[in-house]
């Protein structure tokens, strides 16, 4: 899990075996985005990412 840069702590993603979750309330609700399991996510600024899983590399956009 990360939080998202430049957010002021309110924005979060998570990610694990079982896709990628955001969260635009510091946690207490959760949209789920995607189905494919990751281990790891960078962030290259506040609206880029990329995140690694088996065999496999996302790039994900966020909007403000």
């Amino acid at each position: 899990m990360q939080y998202i840069p430049n957010r002021k702590g309110k924005e979060l993603v998570a990610l694990g075996f079982k896709g990628i979750d955001y969260s635009n309330d510091s946690g207490s609700t959760w949209k789920h985005l995607n189905d494919d399991g990751f281990y790891t996510i960078r962030f290259l600024n506040d609206s880029v990412a990329y995140a690694a899983g088996a065999g496999k590399i996302s790039k994900l956009y966020f909007k403000e």
